[in-house]
């Protein structure tokens, strides 16, 4: 189930209930080419470990923000 989504300042957001690996389809389709910022994951806040970071991930803020999308 998709909660949301919405806009806050330009920046796009949803809220899923669901597995992650269900966003896949969604992330190919619509937002190849941007950038996706994970401000928690299952209730709590996510830093990327090691080998994220060397494929470019890094921490902004409170969150988790990815290189490109593809």
């Amino acid at each position: 189930m998709i909660r949301g989504p919405g806009t806050i300042e330009g920046y796009e957001w949803l809220s899923r209930e669901r597995s992650l690996w269900d966003l896949s389809d969604l992330i190919t389709r619509h937002f190849t080419g941007r950038f996706l910022l994970i401000v928690c994951f299952d209730s709590s806040r996510i830093t990327p470990t090691e080998e994220e970071t060397r494929i470019g991930w890094r921490l902004v803020g409170g969150g988790m923000l990815s290189p490109p999308l593809t």
